[in-house]
């Protein structure tokens, strides 16, 4: 069977997909689905907290492309960074 944090990144995925209907559009990285992911600095399998708080966030790729994480923080604060 799966560890505790494989089942709670699966029921938040592929299972939530299905549950909404949109089982043919998301939930797995596959080519024609849209692609919302999070890439962290560390194994969420090991420690599913790492996936709390953006402390270890990596990068984000939202609909397919990447998001300029600190442009859109500036963005939203109204302040640019070094």
């Amino acid at each position: 069977g799966r560890s505790p944090p494989e089942e709670a990144i699966h029921a938040y995925t592929k299972d939530h997909a299905y549950a909404v209907g949109l089982e043919s559009e998301l939930g797995l990285i596959e080519p024609g689905k849209l692609a919302d992911i999070l890439l962290v600095n560390a194994d969420p399998l090991e420690d599913i907290s790492v996936l709390q708080g953006g402390k270890h966030l990596g990068a984000v790729i939202k609909d397919g492309r990447a998001v300029d994480l600190q442009a859109d923080l500036e963005q939203e604060l109204g302040v640019a960074f070094p």
